[in-house]
């Protein structure tokens, strides 16, 4: 599935997964970027969310490992 990064997250980076589309919406697994680690967790979003997200550009797709090390 895709992988976006979330904008804004720079110095703590935050990569949300699609794990799984439904009619109810989006399961996603968000990982956080933290001081000494990371932490995952996983959330349903509703697809007006999730599709607003990506149309206002704070969900940014990965398209490549580079560009989530470069960010």
């Amino acid at each position: 599935m895709k992988r976006y990064m979330v904008k804004g997250t720079e110095n703590n980076m935050r990569i949300v997964e699609v794990l799984q589309k439904d009619r109810g919406g989006y399961t996603v697994k968000v990982k956080q970027e933290k001081r000494w680690g990371f932490k995952e967790e996983v959330h349903q979003m509703s697809a007006d969310l999730f599709e607003t997200c990506l149309r206002t550009g704070y969900f940014i797709e990965i398209k490549s490992e580079t560009q989530v090390r470069y960010a």
